[in-house]
């Protein structure tokens, strides 16, 4: 048993059962099979280790050569209450570390990356002392922004709706951001950025900042290329906008031998840490310039 008093499962372990059995499997780690094994029983404890429990409840719902096992292969923790509980917020023991980023603003355009990109900032928010969702008014008919509400992040639509002491929402996010995140970037917010088209609160917030500023496009690989576009990124990136080059997956149209571009040249799972190197490189002031 634990000397720490407490067990949670494991919220990077997936679990499946079927029949006698139990596969466990964590990305990066050699999966476990328990089998034959209890699987109900097994089951209703592995609901109720969703939440730190006491060792005198855990001795009551798993027998102990289980449970050991289970320890071993990391697929339940063990520790005090309250590391556990920064795990399940998603960081580590001591809640109070600092975080990567002071103060995100990420904003969505109108592409269908918008909608994988939308679970990437539930996780992002985790390394966030303060994060800001910009959803552009095309962005809008792809992802409503009460579900990005429900998600629990903090949205912005309009630039001129004033929300408490904050009358200008552009000018409150461009001040208070330590860097801005244009992710999704349509063809057409390369556009805008690329002429200073201040016409929706995405672009003003983005001319008035004077943080570093990421933009990650998404569109079709013939858009891409095309020379208008091509011109537009030349020259964002002239301007001193980090522009991360796109990468090639299965098309969103309705061409079958065309590649979309997605958003893009950052993988799921890896946004935080590839912001936290631009940002790193941003403030040593010798690397990309």
């Amino acid at each position: 048993m634990s000397s720490d008093g407490y067990y949670l499962r494991n919220p990077e372990v997936s679990a499946i059962a079927r029949g006698e059995g139990y596969l466990f499997v964590r990305p990066g780690r050699e999966r476990v099979l328990l089998s034959p094994v209890d699987v109900e029983a097994l089951a209703r404890a592995l609901d109720a280790l969703c939440q730190p429990l006491p060792e005198a409840a855990v001795a009551e719902l798993l027998e102990r050569e289980v449970l050991a096992r289970l320890v071993a292969s990391e697929v339940v923790l063990t520790g005090s209450r309250e590391a556990l509980r920064a795990r399940l917020s998603g960081g580590e023991a001591g809640s109070q570390a600092q975080k990567a980023f002071r103060h995100l603003v990420v904003a969505l355009a109108g592409e269908p990356a918008c909608v994988p990109t939308a679970w990437q900032l539930v996780h992002l928010r985790r390394d966030c002392e303060e994060l800001d969702v910009i959803v552009s008014e095309a962005a809008q008919r792809l992802v409503e922004p009460a579900y990005l509400r429900r998600l629990g992040l903090r949205v912005w639509t309009d630039a001129f709706a004033a929300r408490g002491a904050i009358n200008v929402p552009h000018i409150h996010l461009a001040r208070a951001a330590e860097m801005l995140v244009i992710m999704p970037a349509s063809a057409y917010t390369l556009y805008q950025l690329a002429h200073g088209e201040c016409s929706d609160l995405l672009s003003l917030t983005a001319t008035a900042t004077d943080a570093p500023v990421v933009v990650v496009p998404s569109m079709s690989a013939s858009a891409w290329a095309s020379p208008a576009v091509a011109r537009n990124a030349a020259q964002l990136r002239e301007d001193g906008f980090y522009v991360v080059s796109p990468r090639a997956q299965e098309t969103a149209a309705d061409a079958p031998d065309e590649s979309d571009l997605d958003a893009g040249g950052i993988p799921l799972g890896e946004l935080s840490a590839v912001l936290q190197d631009i940002l790193a490189v941003h403030g040593d002031g010798d690397g990309l310039v």
